[in-house]
């Protein structure tokens, strides 16, 4: 990363607003490694997200702008939503229909070391999602772990999060299993000694376990704190696709599998019981829960 300019904010001495609005959009993917003060390993995202703003606040606005931009009239036809997605790797040959290449490689590696912030994290759900060329990218590199640690480690410390940021991180994940290659790959990768995990110390596992405790972590606060039903069905999703590559399992966390299964059935059984009591005199005696929503999570926990 840069230091601050003397550009920044449309203050140049050519005086065009534009280019300065054009290498500000630049600077957040011109991260210097050397330079760089951000590390995710030893900071929460708070306290990350306020590095980030204080050290390196042309990147900060320069994210922040490409945010608004892409999501501002997201109805109509948006050119810059349209640029974004169609952008392509400048490592490759010219791309037909691309509408800018810019270095993939660059972009991978600084949402790598900040993808614990919000809005890198909605950042990258957009290129993945919409941008199918960075997706076929991310899917290729072989240090997923840079990525998906972080993203973890967001959810895990779901506390110090927003929940709009709990559900995006979540929904990265999702979209990375849905890929059966990442699903397999996931379970090639060892680590070591993950310090921040404190439930359990665990020398070594693979960092497809680590996703799966993390995830099951997130359902059981969701039960207890959060109670956000799409979040809940997401976390399952995500299990979901991830199980038919399920390889060689810490004990432990085939542990925690049979545990939330135990917790799932138990809950199954109540609200099914529930729901077959006969009423009083007409009126349902569970005011804070409807009789539709005890079936639709009932719906839910059925279709796990």
């Amino acid at each position: 990363m840069v230091e601050v300019p003397h550009t920044m904010f449309g203050s140049s001495s050519s005086g065009s607003f534009v280019f300065g609005i054009a290498e500000s959009l630049l600077s957040i993917f011109t991260f210097r490694k050397q330079q760089d003060v951000l590390k995710a390993t030893g900071a929460t995202g708070a306290e990350l997200s306020q590095q980030f703003r204080e050290h390196y606040p042309l990147a900060n606005q320069s994210l922040l702008l490409i945010l608004i931009l892409t999501n501002h009239c997201t109805t109509k036809d948006n050119p810059y939503r349209a640029s974004l997605f169609g952008c392509a790797d400048s490592k490759d040959s010219p791309k037909e229909g691309a509408s800018f290449q810019i270095d993939f490689t660059s972009v991978y590696e600084t949402l790598c070391r900040i993808v614990t912030i919000d809005q890198a994290t909605l950042l990258l759900y957009l290129l993945l999602h919409r941008n199918e060329r960075f997706y076929r990218f991310v899917m290729a590199q072989n240090d997923l772990e840079n990525l998906v640690i972080p993203i973890l480690q967001t959810l895990y410390h779901a506390p110090d999060s927003t929940s709009h940021h709990i559900y995006m991180s979540l929904i990265v994940l999702l979209i990375l299993s849905e890929d059966d290659g990442f699903n397999k790959n996931v379970h090639n990768i060892m680590l070591k000694n993950i310090h921040w995990y404190t439930e359990r110390t665990i020398s070594e596992i693979s960092l497809g376990g680590l996703l799966i405790l993390v995830v099951i972590r997130t359902i059981q606060y969701n039960m207890l704190k959060m109670r956000d039903k799409y979040l809940h069905t997401n976390c399952l999703a995500a299990l979901a696709n991830m199980s038919g590559q399920f390889r060689a399992l810490h004990p432990y966390v085939a542990q925690r599998l049979i545990s939330l299964f135990e917790t799932l059935a138990r809950k199954h059984t109540r609200l099914d019981a529930q729901l077959k009591e006969p009423v009083n005199n007409g009126v349902f005696v569970n005011v804070n829960t409807t009789p539709e929503d005890m079936l639709q999570d009932l719906t839910v926990l059925e279709e796990v």
